[in-house]
């Protein structure tokens, strides 16, 4: 999807998007926002931070006109998108700084910047929250409680702020609050969607089931 914010009045960029898609009519889908009314979706959300602005996404990745050295214009966007067609595009991640302590009580603190680092070639179960929801409010006091309770080095417990960084893997669907994800040492690129009960018990048990500790019999 290309995502445009302009001004409700500016017909000459409302144009100029039409004439800019043009060739590549039926392979990319587009919608233009008034500014004015979505200021906090398009610079939240999107990155766009000025009025005439334009993000493309696929697949959870971001990708700026502005980051590509291109206008909104009619050149502007069929230059761009020609950049995306030879996979040239540079994309443009939000993220929060680097946390000063890897560890907030007893989980890991995830960015969009340091994600891949701390969860490729690990087991490593994701919450994925927002600081405003009732159910991870909920949740968090015994998910925190998890990595004593599970008490195995092999597995880390992390969790990742869905509202101030983009979710850098392309298979994790945040539809929602909370959502969970576990990640295989084995298989970064697949990540297993959890749907159990937000309690100890059941996360030990889904953990236990998608990597048995050494010596641990599986049911038949």
């Amino acid at each position: 999807m290309f995502w445009f914010g302009l001004n409700t009045d500016d017909e000459a960029s409302v144009a100029a998007i039409k004439e800019g898609v043009a060739d590549f009519a039926g392979k990319y889908s587009y919608v233009w926002l008034d500014y004015g009314k979505f200021e906090g979706f398009l610079k939240q959300q999107m990155g766009c931070s000025d009025v005439k602005c334009g993000i493309l996404v696929k697949n959870n990745i971001k990708y700026r006109l502005s980051d590509n050295g291109e206008a909104l214009s009619a050149a502007g966007i069929k230059a761009f998108l020609e950049k995306d067609a030879a996979g040239t595009l540079k994309s443009f991640v939000k993220s929060q700084d680097e946390p000063k302590e890897a560890e907030e009580d007893n989980v890991v603190v995830l960015t969009a910047n340091n994600f891949e680092n701390n969860v490729k070639g690990k087991n490593v179960l994701v919450f994925f929250y927002a600081p405003w929801c009732g159910h991870c409010k909920s949740a968090k006091p015994e998910y925190e409680k998890l990595k004593n309770t599970l008490n195995r080095d092999d597995v880390v417990v992390a969790k990742f702020d869905a509202t101030e960084n983009d979710i850098p893997h392309s298979k994790c669907d945040v539809q929602g609050f909370p959502t969970f994800y576990f990640f295989k040492a084995g298989d970064y690129e697949n990540p297993v969607a959890y749907n159990g009960g937000r309690d100890i018990d059941s996360w030990v048990k889904f953990i236990n089931a998608q990597v048995p500790e050494e010596g641990q019999k599986q049911d038949l």
